[in-house]
């Protein structure tokens, strides 16, 4: 092994595909279970690797406020790792990338294990030729905004090893538990009279100072992030990622809210992604199902995509 590495952790041209999500956050800034993609990578990482980014012009003061100390389209960009922010990285992954070699999924470049510093003003023209010879590599990535909410059933069975000594929390007697070894709850976590967490279909995981209010429905696989509120009686129906202080209510399902957003009340929301500061009111409803069982299209700007998906939701 290389004792310090330097990674790379890039924006590629087709930011566009992941609007409106990433219209104020890079590509790697998006959260998909326990951890945004950066934080995935930098979990891999040993103490002496350091972390570089790329992102586009316009982004530049803002991700240099949220990471004061990384180092953000430095004028060199230099040997080593390069790893395009869209992907959600596995150390098995990491581990099977090959000195000199870049690699795609679907015609993107996805990384490359560079000997060369390359000069920023450089930087896409030489992915476009890396582009050429390639080898295909088998990773989720976000190549649409509504991969994220497909991807986190297996993302969050993975994060659960991350938090195997989350085995405290303040239980009230009254709950219902459903295989119990799959719930991992901060020491800090409450969960009141009458509720049911049931981690058959996969982990349960609440970080600090969340709360889980009466008579609530947590279904595995979860992720709530620290400083949640799941409000009395709500129902979590599994394929759920909460970022930070979320308030949550009312049926939910396949559903990724990025942190800081409330749904507070009674209603449905289904198979979609909510940014941040995202206040959803009384009664809010959507459905993530056509009538007539077709696959759903979207338009982004002017474009009309199909989706290919037999349900999909709303993206704010």
């Amino acid at each position: 092994d290389i004792s310090a590495m330097i990674f790379t952790v890039f924006e590629d041209k087709n930011y566009t595909s992941l609007f409106p999500l990433n219209l104020n956050r890079a590509s790697f800034e998006l959260r998909c279970g326990a951890f945004t993609n950066l934080e995935r990578i930098e979990n891999l990482l040993s103490p002496d690797d350091t972390v570089q980014l790329v992102v586009r012009d316009e982004l530049v003061p803002l991700v240099q406020e949220r990471f004061p100390n990384i180092a953000i389209n430095p004028d060199l960009l230099s040997q080593g790792i390069w790893l395009n922010g869209a992907g959600l990285w596995t150390g098995k992954i990491l581990k099977n990338l090959t000195s000199g070699k870049s690699y795609t999924k679907n015609g993107i470049v996805i990384a490359m294990y560079n000997n060369d510093a390359i000069p920023l003003s450089d930087f896409h023209p030489y992915l476009d030729k890396a582009n050429l010879v390639s080898t295909e590599i088998d990773i989720q990535f976000m190549e649409n905004i509504w991969d994220g909410i497909f991807f986190q059933s297996d993302i969050i069975n993975s994060d659960a090893e991350y938090f195997i000594d989350y085995n405290r929390g303040n239980v009230h007697p009254s709950v219902a538990i459903d295989n119990g070894d799959n719930i991992f709850l901060s020491e800090f976590v409450e969960v009141r009279a009458g509720s049911v967490l049931d981690a058959r279909s996969g982990p349960i995981i609440i970080e600090d100072y969340s709360l889980v209010d009466i008579g609530s429905l947590v279904q595995g696989p979860i992720y709530i992030g620290p400083n949640c509120i799941i409000n009395p009686g709500s129902k979590l129906r599994g394929n759920v990622t909460l970022g930070p202080m979320c308030k949550i209510g009312g049926e939910v399902e396949d559903v990724i809210f990025h942190g800081y957003s409330n749904k507070q009340h009674d209603g449905f929301l289904g198979h979609s992604y909510i940014g941040e500061w995202v206040n959803l009111g009384a009664n809010t409803n959507n459905s993530d199902l056509k009538n007539n069982y077709g696959s759903i299209r979207l338009q982004i700007e002017d474009e009309i995509i199909e989706t290919g998906e037999e349900f999909l939701g709303t993206m704010i």
